[in-house]
């Protein structure tokens, strides 16, 4: 199952959160279809505009797929050392909060992953540097690609919604 990983916030705004949730593509589509039309919401389903019963709704719907889900947060306690400036701190945090989500993802896995980055966040150079440090990270037979993942249409149920968790495991 591909992995799709998407972050909020950033350690200039005092919290970074990164959600990642590896489902299958036609299972993600049946579960955004599905909510969509109980809702009737359309556009870019961003949590700050999704009520905590539509949240549940996600959830309740998701539950009846199979999914692995985590989310990271890093609040920024912690400053950057005095010669490092807060963007590559930022992009520090970021990969860091990445890593972690994918281990928690494939931990186990058997299977070569594929793992789906918003590229809406940083510039290009950036994310190819990010890219190649997931791809290094998963190994040679699993991918490391970039997508910009504005809504949930783009087979991302999580992507915007910030809700307090660590890890849930489905199926």
């Amino acid at each position: 199952m591909p992995i799709y990983c998407d972050e909020s916030g950033g350690v200039g705004r005092g919290v970074m959160t990164l959600a990642a949730i590896s489902v299958e593509d036609n299972d993600a589509d049946a579960v955004v279809a599905r909510f969509r039309e109980i809702t009737g919401l359309a556009g870019e389903l961003k949590g700050s505009r999704i009520d905590l019963a539509e949240r549940g709704l996600l959830f309740e719907l998701l539950g009846q797929k199979p999914w692995v889900a985590t989310i990271g947060i890093a609040i920024s306690a912690l400053a950057p050392d005095p010669d490092e400036d807060r963007g590559s701190h930022d992009i520090d945090i970021y990969v860091q909060l990445l890593e972690e989500a994918v281990t928690h993802i494939i931990k186990g896995s058997d299977h070569c992953v594929q793992v789906v980055i918003d590229d809406g966040r940083y510039g290009p150079e950036t994310l190819a540097l990010i890219r190649k440090d997931i791809a290094d990270f998963i190994g040679p037979c699993g991918t490391a690609s970039l997508d910009l993942i504005p809504t949930c249409d783009d087979h991302n149920p999580l992507a915007h919604l910030r809700c307090p968790m660590v890890i849930m495991r489905q199926g």
